[in-house]
């Protein structure tokens, strides 16, 4: 999936009109058009408006697979950004790997809950 049709995806899911989110960005809604069919794309420096005004993280703006890389830039003010690599498919296996940890404690939590009754009645079947 390209950056343009998740950009349409996400937009038509929040129901923002192109015009919308082009006004925030202060773009010509023509230039945001040419983004989401893929006719040119936006500078990264858009990037994180982006994932505010469409209220997503930025990384799901981009497609799975995608490789951001951002090296110290030395005209920002406060040379924050020294070197930031993300990755989308270990992204993507970290989120499956939590929902899979969250599973498995529900499932424990259950369990525990089963042997506490079955003692239960083990102590109570002993006190007779």
């Amino acid at each position: 999936m390209y950056i343009g049709t998740q950009l349409r995806k996400i937009r038509d899911k929040r129901k923002i009109s192109q015009q919308e989110v082009a006004d925030q960005l202060g773009v010509a809604q023509a230039t945001y058009w040419n983004w989401e069919n893929d006719e040119s794309h936006f500078k990264l420096d858009h990037l994180p408006k982006l994932a505010e005004i469409l209220q997503v993280d930025a990384a799901d703006l981009l497609p799975e697979g995608s490789v951001v890389k951002i090296v110290n830039n030395k005209e920002n003010k406060d040379n924050s950004v020294n070197a930031f690599e993300v990755k989308m498919e270990e992204r993507v296996l970290n989120e499956k790997l939590l929902r899979s940890l969250e599973e498995t404690i529900t499932l424990l939590k259950e369990q525990n809950q089963v042997l506490k009754e079955e003692n239960a009645l083990l102590k109570a079947g002993a006190r007779k």
